[in-house]
């Protein structure tokens, strides 16, 4: 994700952190604007961010984004003041691109709002652009990520992992049956929830605990796929249907993981030890 941000538009950092952070649709940037935002403060910490999206429609509700989400969005929107356009509540929170030296591509203070197709457009651009995107092969009729859906699933799939599922689901807008007019959950009760999920939506800013979690984790799902191998290698060997020296030429790469010592198979662990099989 972090290369895809990398891509040269000031728009798209905001726009993908927020998506990812909030699983809204890619259509709701036709309704948003900057007074649809609310940071979110406690103690002089900003916890993240209130988005009410589809504001005056029947389909109104309300989400949160990260920190880091929120501050991309205000450093994009101080970037268009220093460039004097008169932000407002009814500004745009995305808008046209403009060139800052000349008025070739838009004018810096008449803002045009940036259309959810344009937006589509603009990320499918990055994508390629980025190397994230290849060329379909023979047979495949559409790619892995969804531009217009691909975040939204990302938001679901995270988010259900630290949240409850019904919970996830409100904040994407879903009706959830009985539980429309039967279940109440006040905001702070459901911030409180959505703050669980915020270091697995962050993309830059994870405390160290959880990038030491990660790694652990990592690492554990490591030994496993060794474990795994050992058994597959052992059973080929036994079967006679591979060699010592096959695997030696065959699995190169996992010369440091894993190894033959006459009748064992010695795997190392994330320690450096040696574990015999």
């Amino acid at each position: 994700m972090k290369q895809l941000i990398r891509y040269p538009d000031r728009r798209l950092k905001p726009a993908i952190l927020v998506m990812m952070s909030s699983g809204i649709r890619i259509g709701a940037w036709n309704y948003l604007r900057w007074g649809d935002i609310t940071p979110i403060e406690r103690n002089g910490e900003v916890l993240g961010a209130k988005l009410i999206v589809y504001r005056g429609e029947a389909e109104e509700y309300f989400t949160f984004i990260t920190p880091e989400a929120y501050e991309a969005i205000q450093e994009y929107i101080d970037f268009r003041i220093a460039h004097r356009e008169k932000i407002t509540e009814k500004s745009w929170v995305l808008r046209d691109e403009f060139d800052v030296a000349k008025s070739s591509r838009g004018i810096a203070t008449i803002p045009r709002k940036l259309q959810s197709s344009g937006l589509k457009r603009l990320i499918e651009r990055a994508l390629w652009a980025q190397g994230l995107r290849k060329p379909l092969e023979k047979g495949e009729k559409r790619h892995e990520f969804k531009t217009d859906h691909g975040f939204r699933k990302y938001f679901k799939t995270i988010s259900e992992k630290h949240m409850k599922s019904l919970h996830v689901e409100m904040l994407m807008g879903h009706a959830t049956g009985l539980a429309d007019n039967y279940y109440r959950i006040s905001e702070d009760e459901m911030l409180e929830e959505y703050t669980k999920a915020v270091p697995a939506l962050s993309v830059y800013n994870i405390p160290i605990e959880y990038e030491n979690e990660q790694i652990k984790n990592m690492q554990n799902e490591m030994m496993r796929l060794k474990f795994d191998l050992v058994k597959v290698l052992r059973t080929l060997k036994e079967s006679n249907l591979i060699s010592d020296d096959d695997i030696k030429t065959k699995f190169m790469t996992m010369q440091n993981h894993v190894k033959f010592d006459k009748e064992f198979i010695m795997v190392k662990d994330t320690d450096g030890m040696d574990i015999a099989f």
